[in-house]
């Protein structure tokens, strides 16, 4: 009986050396642009939003007195976006792909485009590639190197309807519906090599990664759907290993990985903070519920910007940790 409640004593002290070793984040609202909002990201002091097939320019340089400027509407509803460079990538429906040029603030405009098979749903990029996520056609590989005239490169089927793709160095990480996390070589023209795929249990729904670059550890993915966030550690690109899982809101619909901090857009249950620094032991890290439902987040150095619904709009957040 000692020993058991010896060691039931040392796992009580090991969960709470855990839990007050992690990364606490609270987070204070310094503004809210008001405004239709389903996708934002952010990119130095400017933050950009898509509603609708409307993708709208928001300054952020003094985030207490954000200031809306120009706008450009696309030819179907924009499902996915990624911005570099003063450049926009749009994954636009069964437009396919979108490239725009963002360097005049006042007056964005399309650039570039080529029809993707399919409902283009998930965009990502890496180095001068974009990968598009088609719901029913799998990635498409595209070369944005002139975004004027993108090319397309190749393509990778999924067995089942695509759900996300993230990209990291020359790797793009790909989710299925039928439950399939994919590893495919990107790097080189023509069709990409498969790598490695897997069955995973639970729902395949959003796949994020963290660490590419960083010499001092491998990449992590992370794989979230059916109420679990799944770990992967990627040193092996061809045997991904998964690491744990953490339980997380069964309405998480999208992802920020900032450093060893993920933040989770999860619908009405708000937006949901995960500490990563320990793969191994994920831990919650806090949340912020005051902005109603929430469909999208991004990160900005010390900021996080929130497309909410209530009330309606980005909702610029500052961490105070």
């Amino acid at each position: 009986m000692a020993a058991r409640t010896i060691g039931l004593l040392s796992l009580a002290w090991v969960a709470l050396g855990t839990l007050l070793s992690a990364q606490m984040v609270t987070l204070e609202t310094i503004a809210i642009v008001p405004m239709a909002a389903d996708l934002v990201r952010a990119s130095g002091s400017h933050a950009y939003v898509a509603a609708g097939r409307t993708l709208t320019i928001v300054d952020i340089r003094d985030p207490s007195m954000p200031k809306t400027r120009g706008s450009v509407a696309l030819d179907e509803p924009v499902y996915g976006l990624a911005v570099a460079d003063s450049k926009g990538y749009v994954a636009n429906g069964l437009r396919g792909f979108a490239a725009l040029d963002l360097s005049n603030l006042d007056a964005p405009k399309v650039i570039g485009a080529l029809k993707t098979p399919g409902e283009a749903v998930r965009i990502a990029l890496t180095g001068s590639r974009a990968l598009v996520a088609n719901r029913m056609s799998g990635v498409q590989v595209i070369d944005v190197s002139t975004p004027q005239t993108p090319v397309a490169l190749g393509s990778y089927y999924t067995e089942g309807y695509t759900r996300d793709v993230a990209a990291a160095g020359p790797f793009a990480y790909i989710v299925d519906s039928t439950r399939d996390f994919a590893v495919v070589d990107v790097s080189k023209r023509g069709e990409p090599r498969s790598l490695s795929t897997q069955e995973l249990t639970g729902q395949t729904a959003l796949v994020a990664v963290r660490g590419a670059g960083l010499s001092t550890e491998p990449p992590n993915v992370y794989v979230l759907g059916g109420g679990v966030l799944q770990v992967f550690d990627l040193t092996s690109p061809s045997t991904p290993k998964k690491v744990t899982t953490f339980k997380i809101s069964e309405r998480s619909q999208a992802i920020a990985v900032d450093g060893t901090i993920a933040y989770v857009a999860a619908g009405s249950d708000g937006l949901q903070i995960v500490d990563l620094s320990n793969p191994e032991a994920p831990v919650g890290a806090g949340s912020y519920t005051k902005s109603g439902a929430v469909r999208d987040v991004a990160v900005s150095g010390e900021l996080v910007l929130v497309a909410a619904v209530s009330p309606p709009g980005v909702h610029i957040l500052r961490k105070t940790r």
